[in-house]
């Protein structure tokens, strides 16, 4: 199974882990003002669009090679 990083704790967000836990997958949730050293091989955005190119410009290194799922 993989291992899924989801930018955003609101609603849509739950709702896509749930999704995916359900199907056996690892999901860890990415808050604005975590410091992480890996993401999961799938990354998921369930933010406000104008959010989307902060994070980007933030994770760039750790985004580089990862499927990215936006709502």
């Amino acid at each position: 199974m993989s291992n899924i990083s989801v930018f955003g704790k609101g609603n849509m967000g739950k709702a896509i882990a749930s999704n995916f836990e359900d199907a056996g997958n690892t999901v860890s949730f990415v808050a604005e003002n975590d410091q992480v050293a890996t993401l999961g091989d799938i990354v998921v955005f369930a933010v406000p669009y104008p959010a989307v190119a902060g994070i980007i410009e933030k994770y760039r290194a750790e985004l580089a090679g990862n499927k990215i799922i936006g709502n």
